[in-house]
Parts: structure tokens; C-alpha cells; sequence
């Protein structure tokens, strides 16, 4: 077609490509983690992983959602995987409580 260029390949396989993508891109745009009706109560909260990097999602009181990073303060341990609906975050290892959802 006139005008466009065959992305190569390699693009779409090369592990290279991917990290370089994930840095100059991924890393760096706005993404949307969910819609603010999936977190419709107080203490509702969502796992959102994009580039190696894990999130919270947390509807805090009515009107706020805030994010915070999916990790322990003393290890960097993940508190929460996509798909948990607990309402507590604790650390698998020492069972340390970083936020507490419950009402």
C-alpha cells in the first residue's frame, strides 16, 4: 500500500524490542487501570500490572480513589495479585498488615 511501511517482524518477537518499548513507552504514558464503577464501595480495591510494575487501587471513602504501589515497605513484597478480593494487604511472608480496607 502506498504510504505504509511492513512493521518488521522482530518487533513483535524480539525480547530487545519489548524492554526498549516498556521503557520508552509503557513506563512513561497514562494508563487506565479500571473504571471508577469497579470500585463501587468504600474499601473496594483493584491489582492493576503493566511493565513489570504492580498497583493498588483503592476506593478510600466516597468520591476518592487513590493508587499506591503494590509492595511492602520493608522488602518490596507484592501485597495483593490480580484478582484477590480480600480487603486487607499483608505481606505473604511476615503477615505484616500495609493497609487495611476493612470497615
Amino acid at each position: 500500500m502506498p504510504g505504509f511501511t511492513r512493521v518488521p517482524v522482530e518487533r513483535y518477537v524480539s525480547r530487545d524490542f519489548h524492554a526498549l518499548e516498556v521503557q520508552k513507552v509503557w513506563k512513561r504514558a497514562w494508563q487506565m487501570a479500571c473504571r471508577e464503577e469497579e470500585l463501587p464501595e468504600v474499601g473496594d480495591s483493584i491489582v492493576y500490572d503493566v511493565a513489570g510494575l504492580s498497583f493498588l487501587l483503592l476506593r478510600s471513602e466516597p468520591g476518592r480513589i487513590q493508587g499506591f504501589y503494590d509492595a511492602c515497605l520493608h522488602r518490596g513484597r507484592q501485597l495483593r495479585e490480580v484478582g484477590d478480593v480480600s480487603r486487607r494487604f499483608a505481606v505473604p511472608f511476615t503477615a505484616g498488615v500495609g493497609i487495611s480496607t476493612a470497615p
